[in-house]
């Protein structure tokens, strides 16, 4: 099983055998430049992370702290796609791959 995540302010890559996701950070929400079709997040190449529980998406740190605070349970995110507003609803085992460790 090979794992990896990479994290600044503005990219998150986060790769885990064949699951692969990149977010960029842009002026109107995370893009999307890459997304695996077996990734359970519903995210596709293209797709704008905009908001996630209600809390407005800049960069990848608000992401990151959103999900933090919805450890556990599910979160409402909604991206843009080809110009429409899709809500999605992320459960806990769908997004805390993607969180990194928290320190000790």
């Amino acid at each position: 099983m090979q794992e990896a995540l990479a994290i600044d302010d503005t990219r998150l890559n986060w790769r885990h055998n064949d699951q692969i996701l990149e977010l960029v950070a842009s002026s109107d929400g995370l893009l999307v430049t890459q997304a695996s079709a077996s990734l359970r997040l519903q995210l596709q190449r293209g797709d704008r992370v905009r908001t996630a529980g209600r809390t407005p998406i800049t960069a990848v740190a608000t992401l990151l702290a959103a999900l933090h605070a919805a450890t556990g349970n599910p979160i409402a995110v909604d991206v843009m796609r080809d110009g429409v507003q899709v809500h999605l609803i992320w459960t806990a085992a769908m997004y805390t791959p993607l969180l990194p460790p928290t320190a000790p």
